[in-house]
């Protein structure tokens, strides 16, 4: 029993391995591993390390270089959502200063035109 449970086991995990090389990338970059999944089922770009790679590889390899790009910009627009609130802030600060002043220079000239 123990062996056919330990067969059915290892099968499984390397139904999983394959599944897993079929279906996506596992791209090692010099900051994090990127996994992304494939438009094309296929053991071709499953795992490539990019860490020593000049802009030549990454024009030999147009599909390695778009998964990256792909990630590149998730990681973009999500710090561009941080970054958006922070403006946002910024501005809405600025502009009750910007009032604030208004309102001040307005109140001395008002003094300056009594006098």
């Amino acid at each position: 029993m123990k062996k056919i449970l330990s067969i059915f086991v290892i099968g499984f995990a390397c139904a999983a391995g394959l599944f897993g090389a079929l279906n996506y990338h596992f791209i090692r970059t010099s900051k994090k591993l990127v996994i992304e999944r494939k438009a094309e089922m296929g053991f071709k770009d499953t795992f490539v390390d990019t860490r020593e790679w000049g802009p030549i590889d990454y024009l030999k390899n147009p599909g390695v270089a778009n998964v990256l790009a792909r990630g590149g910009l998730k990681d973009l627009l999500g710090d561009s959502k941080d970054a958006s609130k922070k403006a946002e802030k910024e501005a809405k600060r600025l502009i009750d200063e910007g009032q604030k002043a208004i309102g001040d220079a307005l109140e001395e000239a008002g003094k300056k035109l009594k006098k």
